[in-house]
């Protein structure tokens, strides 16, 4: 039964952060698809991994871990590479110019797309929220961008600026040794990042690890022994993900 109504010819987008994990073997399984990777200001990425129980040290060097595994592919064909920012400013426009690109759609318009949109009644009804959202209404997009960082938090997202993905975790994992410097000039958030640290004392300081951040980063690293993917001696290596440049 078809209750989402959905055309059986249609595509399918299919949202899990993790795909990731496996950005290439994506391309390789599946040389008609596309990936799509969409990318936001690490500043608001920090308090929001905060919201969701993730560890302080966690919190902060995610972000460039993700963007490491993207680098080796942000000029492949099949990858799109969309900023949150400019999402949330012409959600439509964007759906619109990913479905000509990627499904090659062309008789449907914006204005169609937004109202297909905001008149999901399946999704309204069942699609659930994450309760540490700002935004709980169905059918509303807003820039959770726009709300002002906490100031305590500078102090630690300072710390950024001096960190790169670590040898050792690079060479593991095949990634880059990408600084967070170049990740942010990348994507051109260079010039906002630094006017949030104009009254913050530079650091030259790792982030530090809690409780919680040891627990993820073991929890990570058991899943992938238990799974034939990792050695005992790659302990270490799993829990610093990152050094000062």
């Amino acid at each position: 039964m078809n209750i989402v109504k959905k055309n059986s010819n249609g595509f399918v987008f299919e949202k899990t952060p993790q795909n990731l994990n496996c950005l290439g073997e994506f391309l390789e399984t599946f040389p008609t698809s596309h990936f799509i990777f969409i990318v936001r200001n690490p500043l608001y990425i920090y308090p929001s991994l905060l919201k969701r129980n993730r560890g302080n040290y966690v919190a902060l060097v995610n972000w460039l871990i993700d963007v490491a595994k993207y680098f080796e592919y942000k000029d492949h064909d099949r990858v799109i590479t969309i900023k949150y920012e400019e999402l949330v400013k012409r959600p439509y426009e964007i759906v619109l110019e990913l479905l000509q690109k990627v499904a090659g759609i062309t008789d449907i318009s914006v204005a169609e797309i937004e109202e297909s949109y905001k008149n999901n009644l399946f999704r309204r009804e069942n699609a659930k929220k994450i309760s540490t959202w700002n935004v709980q209404e169905y059918g509303t997009i807003q820039n959770a961008n726009e709300k002002q960082l906490d100031e305590k938090l500078l102090p630690e997202l300072v710390k950024l600026m001096n960190i790169k993905v670590s040898s050792k975790y690079a060479q593991l994992f095949n990634l880059p040794e990408l600084s967070f410097e170049s990740a942010i000039k990348e994507f051109c958030y260079s010039d906002s990042i630094g006017k949030s640290f104009t009254n913050i004392e530079k650091s030259s300081m790792l982030p530090e690890k809690s409780m919680e951040d040891y627990k993820l980063l073991l929890t990570r690293w058991g899943r992938a022994y238990l799974n034939g993917e990792a050695k005992i001696g790659d302990i270490s290596t799993h829990l610093n993900p990152v050094e000062l440049v």
